[in-house]
């Protein structure tokens, strides 16, 4: 995908958003090449089968930390409930810098 200038990704424009020097840059300069994930902190996913997805992530590379239960008020502040009881996993990534719980 080639973007040309801030006119051509509607989602930016409709929604009021600026990207500055977007449309100074030189046509073609953004694409999705340029576009990768440089550093990821900490990402949860809702799963129905832990046990599936653990293996899942576990065959893409990441490493098991640990699985625990969890439950109390800050579990429920987190989620946005009350009440809320889990089993859940924690993966890292390889170099450590990202974790997964799933």
């Amino acid at each position: 995908m080639r973007i040309e200038t801030r006119a051509e990704v509607p989602e930016i424009a409709e929604a009021g958003l600026t990207c500055p020097g977007l449309d100074q840059l030189e046509p073609g300069f953004l694409t999705t090449e340029h576009m990768t994930i440089q550093r990821m902190e900490h990402v949860g996913i809702v799963v129905d089968d832990l046990a599936a997805a653990t293996e899942f992530f576990v065959e893409l590379g990441l490493k098991l930390q640990g699985e625990a239960p969890v439950e109390g008020r800050w579990v429920d502040r987190v989620v946005g409930l009350d009440g809320v009881r889990a089993e859940i996993a924690i993966l890292r990534t390889p170099d450590g810098h990202g974790r997964l719980s799933i």
